[in-house]
């Protein structure tokens, strides 16, 4: 098991967490020493109260200077008093963070040694705990020297991080992805630089060298990205050099920035090797998240990335095959009639995520095919790469009895990685209906994303239709030339219908305010009819909003005439309806006003009802009469299988007492209200919450196995974690991660899934002009209020409609006045979540016609267990037909 990095809070930095003693073996680098066989196991007990912690130091051991060492330990909580989930380790200078769980857990990872200080320095290792309280025991660790191979072909050898995207070189540095700050081209590590986790700090005169070389090519530009994490003062200065002796300055960062990008200057170039430079000068509390080069090489084009073996010194290791990166695979994808060397007309899955510069495909089909049920949507993408520049491109769709809508495929720029699976590229994500005819570039490919939809009650069978492709471009005369294409396009619609109200759960934030922003709303009227139009992008994307469609309308929190509440639902139950009437929503949220207090992983809300607290005597009098109105009129109206009591949002261990004393509240005077946490199954919760929303590593507890036996429910959460190799929400990950985790919660007997909002498109820590607010089809990151990374498109399934823009395609553009009342644009992530919901149900028709059916089971082809799953839509296409005709077997033969 590699280290596992600790999110933060979602609206805090990460926070700098190093032993105080500071000696010359500081900079010495991280783990040494395997025990004697003869010796007597070692364990080390450590002792922790919130956020202070005793240090335990082993005896020194030899550390050469700048050399990977690998250490590896095992941990755990000592009793189930104790709370909390951070272990630190490492050298003095050298630390990283871990998860601290209840059993014997093992870590490994692999730090390099600083290039400063003596050839073998003393050193000894260092545990602690951070925000614990209580034991924590530590036994068996080991450090052994390194040896670092690379893979290759026999003619390039590319580190991990390193990848050829055509004719793009690409390096992503990430420390913290599981050997830290050691790569094939760190050159040197040296002065008052410390290693935190997942990030570089650099005091007074800290200094890292990249030295980047390609063998038997050359670069032609480079650029540096370094996403500089600034809490104190200094400047970080960015050098460049041609032989690592003596450099030109390219750049400096004097204040917080969340991407400090920087070109190299042309008389650089062609070179057969870069160096970059990054030191601080009169720095303190600076901190750098990694650092990201590309360039232009010469020769050709390759699609291939890299990797890194570690072994122990001595042993005998071969190299590992350089790779083409999942976003460049050419197993898919078809040649459609029409086709030609100027024009290549070719199909690709929905779940594929098709890149600019991807070579057409060989494999040929007759034309366009598609499949689903009625009252279901279906999406395929029809892919255009012309030779030369064209114009005045428009698809059409014409399905007799079938709706059919045409969106074109935009990309976004990720600069910053989601995680060291991805690269630094652009990927495709937001689908903004194509409403106008738009020009193509020559030897690009440009999806457009074909959405067909049969309406409830549509009858069994095939439906032929057509794709039609208008366009211009210049011919032999230099004249325009018209083109039309037309393709065939067949449509299967199967013998049964999806229900209006999906089976797998849901719950999606969203920031009304983020609409106000963006679509210049001012008045009372002009917000709610824009909210009813996203309410209406999430029902056809199968989801449901977490606060129902109640956004912007008063709310039903009662007045009192002394301990009598008087409720008003009227303008809240309005907005109730909408949203399980109209728009179909499963779920729902009461999150605050339930007078038992609630909170997050920040802070904590006391309970209160109407000024009145717990230490009043009429609190109790106020809070039965107050949760058993809110469960009577829930119960009246029919809602109240559909709403969740949650209160409690991430809540950290040590406020477990707390929360288990609202949900005895709850339980005392709602016991109909179902009790709702987002945390991992604790034994210190037991008996609190009724359903309960974890992250996929979390489900790696025996106690889920447990309670799930007792009756609860348990839910999926996505949002800035996990990362691979688990299913995620980000846009440079695999296209078919969100179809395939409802596959993964149909598998695991998940009710649910929780994506922590919709509609995150700006930060203002980052953005802090309001009328150039993040542009979202740009800037594909998420940022925290700490201006921290988050991840590419975390809480972003919805994008505002291009309109808002003065101009889409620039980073820096002004919002146009408003209101605009344009609808919202879909993503290919949201997409796959309404898929995978659709997907899920296929499951639960089958289920209910036949509990002991084997096609229940989730085939390995799609997925074999949370962390280890197909990349490709191939498994789910296939699996999913089986069902279907399984489901029309079954009910012809009356089931």
């Amino acid at each position: 098991m590699k280290f596992r990095m600790l999110a933060g809070p979602k609206n805090q930095p990460a926070v700098m967490r190093f032993a105080g003693v500071c000696k010359a073996a500081a900079l010495a680098a991280f783990l040494s020493f395997p025990p004697s066989s003869a010796a007597k196991p070692q364990e080390l007990a450590i002792s922790g109260f919130g956020p202070s912690a005793e240090q335990k130091f082993t005896r020194p051991y030899p550390i050469k200077r700048f050399t990977p060492y690998r250490i590896s330990f095992e941990a755990r909580k000592c009793g189930v008093g104790t709370t909390g989930k951070t272990i630190c380790a490492g050298l003095v200078g050298y630390n990283v963070d871990l998860d601290l769980k209840d059993g014997w857990t093992a870590y490994s990872d692999v730090v390099m040694s600083s290039s400063d200080g003596e050839p073998v320095a003393q050193v000894p290792l260092r545990f602690s705990l951070w925000q614990v309280s209580g034991k924590a025991a530590v036994r068996n660790w080991r450090v052994v020297e390194q040896q670092a191979v690379y893979a290759s072909d026999g003619t390039m050898e590319l580190g991990e991080g390193e990848a050829l995207a055509g004719s793009r070189y690409i390096f992503k540095d990430k420390p913290g992805s599981g050997h830290h700050n050691h790569s094939r081209a760190l050159w040197a590590w040296r002065g008052a630089l410390k290693l935190n986790t997942d990030r570089y700090v650099l005091g007074d005169g800290a200094e890292i060298i990249w030295r980047h070389r390609l063998a038997g090519r050359k670069f032609l530009s480079g650029e540096v990205i370094l996403p500089v994490r600034y809490y104190g003062e200094g400047t970080v200065r960015i050098e460049v050099s041609s032989d690592g002796d003596s450099w030109t300055a390219a750049g400096c960062v004097m204040q917080v920035k969340h991407d400090a990008r920087f070109r190299i200057k042309p008389e650089f170039f062609p070179a057969d090797e870069i160096y970059v430079r990054v030191r601080g000068e009169c720095t303190k509390g600076v901190q750098i998240g990694g650092y990201g080069f590309s360039a232009d090489v010469d020769g050709e084009k390759r699609f291939v990335s890299g990797s890194t073996v570690y072994a122990d010194v001595g042993e005998t290791v071969a190299a590992p095959e350089l790779t083409v990166p999942e976003y460049y695979r050419t197993d898919y994808g078809e040649l459609l009639p029409g086709s030609s060397p100027s024009l290549a007309l070719w199909r690709a899955e929905s779940g594929w995520k098709v890149p600019r510069d991807r070579a057409v495909p060989s494999m040929k089909a007759t034309g366009i095919t598609m499949s689903m049920a009625a009252n279901e949507t279906e999406a395929v993408q029809l892919v255009l790469t012309p030779d030369e520049d064209m114009t005045d491109v428009s698809v059409s769709v014409n399905v007799p009895r079938l709706s059919a809508e045409v969106c074109k495929v935009s990309y976004v720029r990720v600069d910053l990685p989601s995680d060291g699976t991805t690269l630094q590229l652009t990927y495709p994500d937001p689908l903004p209906p194509l409403k106008r005819p738009i020009s193509l570039k020559g030897n690009e490919n440009q999806p457009f994303w074909i959405r067909v939809k049969a309406d409830k009650g549509c009858p069994k069978g095939v439906y032929d239709g057509s794709v039609t492709v208008r366009g211009e471009r210049i011919g032999d005369n230099g004249r325009k030339k018209k083109i039309e294409l037309e393709i065939p396009l067949k449509v299967e619609v199967f013998g049964f219908s999806l229900p209006d109200r999906m089976t797998c759960r849901s719950l999606v934030g969203f920031f009304p305010a983020f609409v106000d922003r963006y679509h210049g709303l001012k008045k009372r009227e002009d917000r709610l009819r824009m909210y009813d139009r996203y309410m209406e992008m999430y029902s056809r994307y199968r989801l449901s909003a977490n606060g129902g469609a109640t956004g912007g309308l008063r709310n039903w929190h009662p007045a009192w005439d002394g301990d009598e509440p008087r409720f008003d639902w009227t303008e809240w139950d309005e907005g109730m309806r909408k949203g399980f009437e109209r728009y179909h929503f499963n779920a729902m949220r009461i999150p605050n006003g339930l007078g038992v207090g609630g909170g997050d992983a920040q802070r904590r809300r006391a309970p209160e009802i109407g000024g009145v607290r717990p230490d009043d005597p009429r609190y109790e009098t106020r809070l039965a009469k107050l949760l058993k109105g809110v469960q009577d009129h829930l119960e009246e109206n029919g809602w109240l299988d559909r709403v969740y009591a949650y209160c409690f949002d991430e809540p950290p261990e040590n406020d477990n007492s707390f929360v288990m004393d609202g949900f005895a509240k709850l339980a005392k005077y709602a016991p109909k209200l179902r009790r709702f946490i987002t945390s991992p199954c604790r034994s210190d919760l037991l008996g609190g919450p009724q359903t309960w929303c974890m992250m996929a590593p979390d489900f790696d507890n025996p106690l889920v196995r447990q309670r799930k036996l007792l009756g609860e429910e348990f839910w999926l959460y996505v949002c800035t974690e996990p990362r691979a190799p688990y299913a995620t929400v980000f846009i440079d990950h695999p296209a078919v991660e969100l179809r395939a985790l409802l596959w993964q919660s149909w598998a695991e007997d998940v009710k649910g899934v929780l994506l922590w909002t919709a509609n995150l498109w700006t930060t203002e820590a980052v953005y802090p002009d309001r009328s150039r607010p993040q542009n979202p089809y740009v800037d594909a990151q998420s940022w925290s209020p700490a201006a921290a990374p988050w991840g590419n498109g975390d809480g972003r399934i919805f994008y505002p409609p291009e309109s808002v823009f003065e101009d889409v395609g620039r980073a820096d553009s002004k919002l146009r006045p408003g209101p605009n009342f344009d609808d919202p644009a879909g993503s290919v992530r949201g997409e796959m979540l309404r898929d995978g919901i659709e997907d899920y149900e296929y499951f639960a028709i089958l289920k209910k016609l036949d509990p002991g059916n084997r096609l229940l089971r989730v085939p390995p082809s799609v997925s074999i267990s949370l962390k280890n799953f197909n990349k490709s839509p191939a498994g789910i296409e296939s699996h999913r037909i089986l069902l279907a005709r399984e489901i029309e077997r079954l009910t012809s033969r009356g089931f």
